[in-house]
């Protein structure tokens, strides 16, 4: 799957958008339950067992309103969300992502997730790793980390 045919035109967001869809129409798992965790590539949630364990809301969205001069925006590096409302409102606003001219895929996300606002979760992700977009260092990946994600490959 290729995400960045369109996103080097419209943005990373919009290449994110694609690879969410893609994920949506062919992952035989995501479909073995009502909810998913999305989490961004290269970052690793520490302290994911016990954040899911807390969060027991379907959707769970860390939403930051708007400041001085910047659009509201969704958190889109890690977030908790149901099939019913990722497909109803979310699987296809990447669509209108255009950051050469301000529409960012983070704030499209929080736009459609207005009514019900979503809760946060019940506990902060403790985010490891490098955001690849914009370079942002959480931390340091430990070993046992490393060992975890190795397990992931095929």
């Amino acid at each position: 799957f290729d995400g960045n045919k369109e996103a080097a035109r419209f943005g990373k967001g919009f290449g994110e958008g694609e690879i969410l869809e893609h994920i949506y129409n062919n992952s035989v798992l995501i479909r073995q339950s009502a909810t998913f965790y999305k989490v961004t590539g290269r970052i690793f949630v520490r302290n994911f067992d016990l954040v899911s364990e807390r969060t027991t809301a379907p959707i769970a969205f860390h939403r930051q309103k708007s400041k001085a001069g910047k659009r509201a925006k969704a958190n889109t590096v890690f977030f908790k969300c149901s099939l019913q409302l990722f497909e109803s409102r979310l699987l296809h606003c990447y669509r209108q992502v255009d950051e050469p001219n301000g529409v960012q895929f983070e704030n499209l996300y929080f736009d459609q997730l207005v009514d019900p606002v979503p809760a946060d979760f019940g506990l902060l992700p403790e985010f490891v790793g490098q955001q690849a977009s914009t370079g942002k260092i959480y931390g340091d990946y430990e070993p046992d980390t490393i060992k975890r994600a190795r397990t992931f490959i095929s």
